[in-house]
């Protein structure tokens, strides 16, 4: 049997995408510091550290056969531990009694990290994109795995808490020998970078944005104890090939590098004139020589510009959507054909990576925005953005806003052609579905303060009921207006006009004036029931339209927009209903695969009376007692006033796909579910969830395929514990996993999962038939907001589907 060694991938994406820093709201004496007195990178001072630990060979650890993170023993949800599975042992997990850990044997206990802090490394091209490393830390030491080797060490400790491990990515070329064309494969370096924080307040040191945070590039082969100080050969571009090459450069870095993105570029052939070459280098921004800095390197980590632009960005009460505690913004996701979009607190910019490239003089750069988002109490969210080869859309507190971002380009004479093999989690990170359904989410319209327009909101597929429309003030929608007068624009300059008041894009308010209305993203539509009337809202591209998931406050809707119909086109024909109208359900995380729609629905069906709520909890029915009832009873005052509830409602699971053909045909629709059940894989007597899944083998690579997990409908049978049940809001209990032929079509059966499965967090990717995936398994935990996650072993060659460790995660 080969040997897995990254499944937790799964949960555990490696998302180097959230570039977020803190550029000030730190103490007064900190502000004076990071604004007088920070020195250049190369004359910071040496890392503070806890007494250096000696020096020590590298632990030998146990074979490990498969690698999974998660709560052993009395952990919580924020301190797990890295265990070894081994798949053709008998499970023995860990358990707490009493605060007192009762110790497992499989899967055991490699390490335990005190903040979930980790890292899984990808550092060697291989068809099957094994991961080779974890870094991880534990308080204030960063610890490191060879997955290779199976074996362990800890590279070095600080005084403060190691609140993040940060991955560096590379891009190593494959030439074809023949045609002198370039793989790009898309890795890790073999170095990261730690944000480490010293607070007061240790174990809240990473969720404080007060706090000072510094960054240190940390390599592999980093030894305090090494004999010679100079870098290894190689060591710029990772671990070097010397044998046992060691290093005890330990250096700090600006938070700009620290927490930058790669860019990729077409520039000028300097031996092909007229043609173009690939480049690649990394765009960050932080806090540098004593400024506020926006920095461009490129591969070899030279500054590509003479000097790094100042940049001073808006600071905010809760920087949202992404991983870290920070008062400012900084992101960077890639497009298509080295496009790129780029967030810099409200404001975004979409470019092209050879536009920063092809500059020496950083004072143009991001000067004129594509859009600013609106302001929202203080608060800054991450974009929300959808995209394909030629379409780019945002989403703005109702509003959609469009543009074909690729209008005036031109395709490059290439001096060779490019090509590419991405990391794995790009693929991951796009298909984990973190959404959970609970009908205590659900609001009764009745109780609603404008409960006339709730239920016109939740009249899914009504005369009158549509998603999109134009913005006016009678659909209380309007477009902001700074009329404030920043600085002086070049057209308004005088001969006495100070330089101070010119107006720069190193000021985020210059560019209120600085902007080229021309070049903005333009309105495509509002969603009028947005903001009163949607509990949540998902949206990914389809085929040039929009897939629009509505959570209603009372129900979801399912809706396909055509986003380059004009306002004035009938909303028949910029919007097409999918689901919702006759049944009320929840929608999953549609999945575009296989020419159409992958989703899981949990329909409402049968009412359970004689039970009553308040909030998550169970509580006594007293309905009849027209007062105020304690908080361990539900009266008639308190469902009048709607702070209890009486009955609750079970829900059918079911696994749905619609062909492209279906859904222009108009035939995907709830009463297909409901006579034919021409929708749903699974037949009238089971229920179902797709289980989405990545296989990788050496021959064919990396594949989209599908699973999914069934159980029967029927009630548990303690009499056959064994048997598979559902129950509540959809759960499957002991359901079987099967492989998919072609859309609704069974294969095989996988195995029998002995657990329950509220929903299907993270895909299942395979290796060679032998993988993981993570499911959510009850809805709340002793009624709070915790629902507990399990993470599960398959191995399709011996139909094993074993859950092997969870943990508790916020709802």
């Amino acid at each position: 049997m080969s040997r897995v060694r990254n499944l937790s991938e799964v949960l555990q994406y490696i998302c180097v995408v959230a570039f977020v820093f803190v550029l000030s709201a730190c103490s007064e004496g900190i502000d004076e510091i990071l604004d007088t007195d920070i020195l250049p990178e190369e004359e910071l001072p040496d890392p503070p550290v806890t007494p250096t630990p000696p020096a020590q060979p590298d632990a030998e650890l146990e074979e490990i056969k498969n690698l999974f993170v998660g709560a052993y023993g009395c952990q919580d949800n924020t301190a797990l531990s890295l265990v070894n599975y081994d798949s053709d042992a008998s499970l023995s997990s860990s358990s707490c009694d009493g605060n007192v850990v009762v110790e497992g044997t499989n899967p055991s206990q490699l390490y335990a990290m005190s903040q979930g802090v980790h890292a899984y490394l990808d550092l060697v091209a291989d068809p099957l994109k094994q991961n080779e490393a974890v870094v991880f830390a534990n308080a204030g030491a960063v610890l490191y795995i060879d997955l290779d080797a199976n074996s362990a060490e800890r590279l070095t400790s600080f005084s403060g808490t190691v609140c993040r491990v940060i991955p560096s990515i590379r891009y190593e070329a494959e030439v074809d020998s023949v045609t002198g064309d370039e793989t790009w494969n898309e890795l890790h370096d073999s170095f990261v970078y730690v944000e480490v924080v010293d607070s007061a307040d240790s174990a809240r040191a990473c969720q404080n944005n007060q706090d000072f945070r510094r960054y240190f590039k940390v390599a592999l082969n980093y030894d305090v104890n090494a004999i010679d100080e100079e870098t290894c050969i190689g060591e710029l571009d990772g671990k070097s090939s010397a044998a046992n090459c060691k290093t005890r450069l330990l250096p700090n870095v600006s938070q700009a590098r620290a927490l930058s993105y790669p860019i990729r570029a077409y520039v000028d052939d300097a031996t092909n004139p007229g043609s173009k070459v690939q480049v690649y280098g990394y765009i960050g921004a932080g806090l540098g020589s004593g400024a506020r800095e926006l920095v461009l390197w490129n591969s070899a980590g030279d500054q590509v510009w003479t000097a790094p632009q100042d940049r001073n960005l808006e600071s905010f009460s809760n920087v949202l959507g992404v991983e870290g505690a920070y008062s400012q913004l900084f992101a960077v996701e890639e497009l298509e054909d080295n496009f790129y979009v780029a967030q810099l607190g409200r404001d975004i910019f979409v470019f092209e990576g050879s536009e920063l490239f092809e500059l020496s003089d950083s004072n143009d750069v991001f000067k004129d925005r594509s859009y600013q988002l609106e302001e929202d109490s203080g608060n800054v969210t991450k974009m929300q953005i959808a995209f394909d080869n030629d379409d780019f859309l945002i989403f703005d507190q109702g509003k959609f806003f469009y543009s074909d971002y690729k209008a005036s380009y031109s395709a490059p004479v290439l001096s060779k052609n490019y090509s590419y093999d991405f990391l794995l989690a790009r693929s991951l990170r796009n298909i984990e579905d973190p959404y959970m359904f609970s009908q205590f989410d659900l609001n009764d319209c009745s109780y609603n303060a404008d409960p006339v327009a709730c239920a016109d909101a939740n009249d899914v597929g009504g005369f009158a009921w549509q998603v999109t429309n134009d913005c006016t003030l009678a659909l209380n929608c309007s477009f902001p207006n700074d009329l404030n007068d920043y600085c002086v624009t070049d057209a308004e300059r005088t001969p006495t006009t100070p330089q101070s008041e010119l107006c720069t894009p190193s000021n985020y308010e210059d560019l209120n004036e600085l902007d080229e209305v021309a070049n903005d993203l333009s309105f495509a539509a509002f969603l009028p029931y947005y903001q009163d009337y949607m509990r949540s809202f998902e949206f990914k591209m389809y085929d040039d339209s929009l897939l629009l998931n509505l959570r209603l406050t009372e129900r979801d809707a399912l809706v396909v927009y055509y986003y380059k119909q004009p306002l004035t086109a009938p909303a028949t024909v910029r919007e097409r209903l999918l689901l919702g109208r006759r049944l009320v359900q929840s929608i999953s995380r549609p999945v575009v695969q296989d020419s159409g729609i992958y989703f899981s629905t949990n329909v409402q069906g049968a009412t359970v009376s004689n039970v009553c709520y308040k909030g998550l909890m169970e509580v006594m029915c007293n309905v009849q007692e027209p007062l105020e009832g304690a908080v361990d009873e539900c009266t008639r005052f308190d469902l009048d006033a709607g702070t209890c509830r009486e009955g609750r409602f079970l829900f059918e699971s079911r696994a749905l796909f619609c062909s492209d053909t279906e859904i222009l045909s108009g035939d995907c629709k709830d009463s297909n579910q409901i006579n034919q059940t021409t929708l749903q894989i699974e037949s009238a007597s089971q229920d179902a969830k797709w289980v989405p899944s990545l296989s990788i083998d050496a021959t064919n690579g990396v594949q989209s395929t599908m699973h999914v997990l069934i159980s029967d409908d029927q009630p548990r049978s303690t009499a056959r514990p064994n048997d598979s049940y559902s129950k509540d809001e959809g759960i499957l209990g002991n359901p079987q996993l099967y492989s998919v032929a072609s859309q609704r079509t069974l294969s095989s059966a996988q195995g029998q999962l002995l657990s329950s499965v509220e929903s299907v967090a993270a895909r299942l990717v395979l290796r060679e038939n032998e993988g993981a995936y993570a499911v959510n398994a009850e809805e709340f935990v002793s009624s709070t907001r915790q629902r507990q996650q399990d993470e599960i072993y398959v191995n399709q060659a011996n139909d094993q589907n074993q859950k092997v460790i969870g943990r508790t995660i916020a709802h």
